[in-house]
């Protein structure tokens, strides 16, 4: 339960590749949970978390380099807060991938940059547990953005936020 294996299906007699998703000497069970990808030229990025941590995790594969023993292969722990609990990626305005990150028991939104290995925290006032992305014109600047309606319909009452998220390096929790 402390690796990931992938398999080329093109080229099935190249081998698996499994990549450890814990330090060596760790106790702690790592069980990843669904994941989500990002493509580049050459290069793949998978998304996901795991139970037995509040982390997101990526596995990069750089294709050319791909070998045995994990050979070509990167994995990334970005820490987020407790209960992190959905995510979805995303192109920043400046091109760069992000993640969004709802972390339902801390009461939290996480922003991950990748790139940079940059985590943003933004408290929110209810445990998120729902997030939608979608593009509308901002009221304020009059041009195409992107958002994210972020929300709990679980309950007798229903909490939400809109966050404009090609803003929110500038904005910041003004944002949400």
């Amino acid at each position: 339960n402390a690796y990931i294996t992938l398999l080329d299906v093109e080229k099935p007699d190249f081998g698996l590749v499994s990549i450890p998703l814990k330090p060596g000497d760790s106790v702690m069970t790592v069980t990843p949970g669904p994941m989500k990808f990002l493509s580049s030229d050459g290069a793949l990025t998978a998304f996901f978390l795991a139970q037995g941590t509040s982390d997101l995790h990526a596995i990069n594969v750089d294709v050319a380099s791909l070998g045995p023993k994990g050979k070509g292969t990167s994995l990334q722990i970005f820490p987020t807060a407790a209960g992190a609990s959905e995510f979805v990626l995303y192109r920043g305005a400046d091109g760069e991938d992000r993640v969004l990150v709802l972390c339902t028991s801390a009461r939290m939104a996480g922003v991950v940059h990748p790139a940079s290995s940059e985590v943003k925290l933004y408290s929110l006032n209810f445990s998120p547990r729902n997030v939608m992305l979608f593009t509308m014109v901002s009221t304020e600047t009059g041009v195409e953005e992107q958002f994210a309606f972020i929300y709990d319909d679980t309950g007798a009452s229903q909490a939400y936020y809109f966050v404009e998220l090609d803003r929110i390096q500038e904005k910041k929790s003004k944002a949400f």
